[in-house]
């Protein structure tokens, strides 16, 4: 199996649950209240890790005690957190709010955008091979994503490009990805067009594959995958009760069944079952099923 890298975000959640979202200046009650380990590009490494990949985590984290917890929790679920930053300001915090197993999420970038784009690249540059999966998102500077997906494909990587939150994208980054994987909000966000059906799918395809994109894949939640022209149903309907990492979960599960050498086609049902197990738990990485789990649904 080839080694996965993944270049993004390490945040700390903050995760509440209401029945109602309040409006505007409105006070709202909550419940449930958890704190856990998250960010896209660590909860996309640890799904990967815990499916069976050889995962490092390139990435920033501040001096306090939020970092400690988060790359805590990176070692336990086996990511390599070698290049992963250490820097003089507050980690990463993501405030999550859950309202009928449905999130919404505030971002607070902290040392996600304190990143040295020197060093990234250069742990890149010395350590990313022909072959190996490279694996990024945007919660961190646009600058180092572009840059960072143009060195990987130069490296001889396949390149995955998670365009979430869907800002700022560039042409360069869609060229240098060879699988985008956005969801239907974030292909909207892209594209100008929210996919409601097979047509839309085929039509913001199309959008992104003339800005330069090879290969798309949209997730639709649980109305399935969109894929080279068709969509792939979830075989295993669930009881969603918190979607925090779901299309994390889905992302990782392709690294690594990418890096096995498998077809992403036959790839979709993995992914999909492995982000259907994460929706029925609580949290973000901890609720990341492992392999084994998958292993007794097959």
């Amino acid at each position: 199996m080839k080694d996965i890298f993944v270049l993004g975000s390490v945040n700390f959640d903050l995760t509440v649950h209401t029945d109602r979202m309040p409006q505007k200046g409105e006070t709202a009650c909550g419940k449930d209240f958890i704190t856990n380990s998250g960010g896209k590009g660590a909860n996309q490494a640890v799904a990967a890790a815990k499916l069976g990949g050889n995962v490092k985590l390139i990435g920033a984290i501040g001096n306090d005690f939020l970092g400690k917890e988060c790359l805590a929790s990176l070692t336990k679920f086996g990511v390599d957190a070698t290049y992963v930053q250490h820097v003089g300001t507050n980690t990463g915090t993501a405030t999550i709010i859950i309202e009928n197993g449905d999130n919404r999420i505030i971002i607070d970038h902290g040392a996600n955008f304190a990143l040295d784009k020197d060093v990234v690249l250069r742990a890149i540059r010395d350590n990313v091979k022909s072959g190996d999966i490279f694996v990024t998102q945007l919660e961190i500077p646009t600058e180092i994503v572009e840059e960072g997906l143009s060195l990987a494909k130069q490296c001889g990587a396949i390149t995955v490009l998670n365009p979430a939150p869907a800002v700022d994208v560039t042409d360069k980054m869609l060229a240098n990805a060879d699988y985008v994987i956005p969801n239907e909000t974030e292909a909207q966000a892209i594209c100008g067009l929210l996919p409601r059906d097979l047509q839309d799918l085929q039509k913001v395809d199309i959008m992104l594959h003339e800005r330069g994109a090879n290969n798309v894949l949209v997730t639709l939640g649980s109305n399935g995958c969109y894929y080279n022209g068709k969509i792939y149903p979830v075989a295993n309907k669930v009881v969603a009760v918190d979607t925090t990492a779901a299309g994390d979960t889905f992302v990782g599960a392709l690294a690594v069944c990418l890096a096995e050498g498998k077809d992403v086609a036959n790839s979709i049902d993995f992914c999909q079952m492995a982000s259907s197990l994460t929706v029925t738990r609580y949290g973000a990485q901890i609720s990341i099923p492992y392999l084994e789990e998958l292993d007794k649904i097959v």
